[in-house]
């Protein structure tokens, strides 16, 4: 091992400076209290997990390990450390998202204001991720058929949506009849603003959310009220699961398969 202390704070600090930083860091994004002021060549990875807060759902916490050891390869490439360590396999609970039915769906519809109903209503009828609802373009619909071709990453537009498949979806009654009125081919579908329309933020959508969930005494995750919700509603309705897999654009039918719960 290399004599220098590296602390995970003072990395983080000047991550963004190296060279692969702009596609290996992002999903540190978020996690630098979970690492501190902490130097790399003191951390146990079994004793790291142990103490990693009880409230984070199993999912946050994977990424959190998947960040560190990301971080181990990145010094050991850049000749910081000289080995990753290795940790015999440590089973993470299976993450077990909340569910929400198409009723409750509506209740939070009745607690959103007109102008904002177009934005959920797309994801809770579509299934798509309420980042592709975001990114939709109007060049995307045509007629009953939406492309579902790109998503938001933060703030970042992305040309490709996160498993890189176009999708060719069927558009139902009640998403059509909540779609505003169309306009030039680039521009997004689902905006805010009354003199001039922007794009949803994460954030924005986010608060608008919270606001009518939290008056439900809810809570659950918006990726979780709409995707997950419509993929376990559909199986649960006889849906099979080659066809849901289709819809998602799955690769794989174990990705599909864990809707049916």
């Amino acid at each position: 091992m290399p004599e220098t202390s590296i602390l995970l704070d003072q990395f983080w600090g000047h991550v963004h400076a190296m060279p692969h930083s702009a596609h290996k860091w992002h999903i540190f994004r978020g996690k630098g209290p979970f690492f501190g002021n902490t130097d790399v060549q003191e951390i146990r990875l079994e004793t790291f997990i142990k103490q990693l807060p009880g409230s984070l759902a199993p999912k946050c916490q994977k990424n959190i390990v998947d960040a560190l050891m990301n971080l181990f390869r990145t010094l050991k490439e850049d000749r910081l450390i000289d080995d990753v360590p290795v940790s015999k396999f440590i089973a993470m609970q299976e993450y077990e998202p909340t569910l929400i039915s198409q009723d409750t769906q509506r209740k939070i519809l009745d607690l959103i204001s007109a102008k904002h109903k177009p934005i959920f209503t797309f994801p809770f009828n579509q299934g798509v991720r309420p980042s592709e609802a975001r990114a939709l373009k109007w060049k995307d619909i045509n007629g009953d058929t939406v492309t579902i071709r790109r998503t938001w990453s933060g703030e970042v537009l992305r040309k490709q949506t996160k498993n890189k498949r176009i999708r060719h979806n069927l558009l139902f009654n009640e998403t059509l009849q909540a779609l505003p009125q169309r306009r030039f081919p680039e521009d997004f579908v689902l905006t805010h603003g009354k003199d001039v329309k922007r794009h949803y933020s994460h954030n924005y959508l986010g608060k608008i959310y919270n606001v009518a969930i939290s008056q439900l005494g809810l809570k659950i995750e918006l990726y979780e009220a709409t995707k997950h919700s419509f993929g376990t509603r559909r199986i649960n309705d006889g849906v099979p699961e080659n066809l849901l897999g289709e819809w998602f654009g799955h690769a794989k039918s174990e990705m599909t398969r864990r809707y049916a719960r």
